[in-house]
């Protein structure tokens, strides 16, 4: 199996809730899943943007010590090993903050349709069907193409794709 054909396998897994589950409870999970995307972005964005901070290397030498398992490999230079640390604990960050926002605002929202008497549009359907897709999906697909290193996949036919969002010094 290649990554490509995972994350071509793991397109139905996130589209079929979209489908199935009530707008409300759509709305609960996008909104939990804009508040673990939130911190995450912006400090990827800033490490981007702002290269003289060097953002990455200091978060992922920071939390170095919590993936000590990325030091034991031999084939990855100290960058690569800050980057992946830096990644990693974005990940991790993602999941803290979706689960405890899914239990804050679970435990008010349940229950609770703010749509019963409204029609939804078409519109704001394919708008929140968009939000989810993006907020779950995209942050898992940009996660395993920036950790793909340390994954036991070859790349596959969207190496090329790969490529252009984290390219890997051979």
């Amino acid at each position: 199996m290649t990554l490509s054909l995972l994350l071509i396998i793991l397109i139905p897994l996130f589209l079929i809730p979209v489908f199935m589950l009530p707008s409300n409870k759509l709305t609960l999970y996008t909104f939990c899943a804009t508040i673990g995307t939130g911190p995450a972005l912006v400090l990827s964005l800033l490490d981007i943007f702002i290269p003289a901070i060097k953002l990455g290397e200091v978060i992922g030498s920071f939390f170095l010590p919590m993936w000590s398992f990325l030091s034991a490999k031999p084939t990855l230079n100290t960058q690569e090993i800050y980057h992946l640390s830096f990644f990693l604990t974005m990940g991790f960050m993602y999941l803290i903050l979706y689960l405890i926002s899914f239990f804050v605002i679970n435990s008010f929202y349940i229950g609770v349709n703010p749509d019963i008497r409204k029609v939804s549009t078409i519109f704001q359907q394919i708008f929140s069907v968009v939000l989810f897709f993006t907020f779950t999906y995209g942050t898992l697909f940009i996660f395993l193409v920036e950790t793909r290193e340390i994954l036991p996949l070859r790349d596959g036919f969207l190496g090329w794709l790969f490529q252009l969002i984290y390219q890997i010094k051979a």
